[in-house]
């Protein structure tokens, strides 16, 4: 059997933080792994490969501190609503008609008009959303 945590090696779980692992040999041969977190989760219990004792189908323990990245409002835009727009290597906003959005990009009018041609932005805005 793989071994994925040792005595004294500092762990994480997503609802508990960070922890060190205090035992690997527990009498509970399902959850031998027992990790002592601070903020009074006290200590609790896993399988060998890192599943919490509350039935939980996932690994929940982990060896290195996991990237969460929050997650984003959806933003729906009409169109012909005037939006803020922006280039990725410019600093300042302008003013466009939103047109559609195809995959990752927002096509608004090139003139601050409702028709004619359109670009592709990536950066986009409500109007009430920017703050300068």
């Amino acid at each position: 059997m793989e071994k994925y945590f040792k005595v004294g090696q500092t762990v994480w779980d997503l609802r508990f933080g960070e922890g060190v692992v205090t035992g690997d040999e527990s009498l509970n041969v399902y959850y031998p792994i027992i990790v002592r977190f601070g903020f009074g989760y006290a200590e609790q219990s896993y399988t060998a490969d890192g599943k919490h004792i509350t039935g939980c189908l996932y690994i929940s323990l982990f060896q290195t501190a996991p990237i969460i990245t929050p997650n984003v409002p959806i933003v729906e835009f009409e169109q012909g609503e005037l939006v803020w727009v922006k280039r990725d290597n410019d600093y300042e906003w302008c003013a466009r008609y939103f047109s559609h959005q195809e995959e990752e990009y927002y096509f608004c009018f090139c003139a601050q008009k409702k028709g004619g041609s359109r670009h592709p932005w990536k950066n986009i805005s409500k109007l009430n959303d920017i703050q300068f």
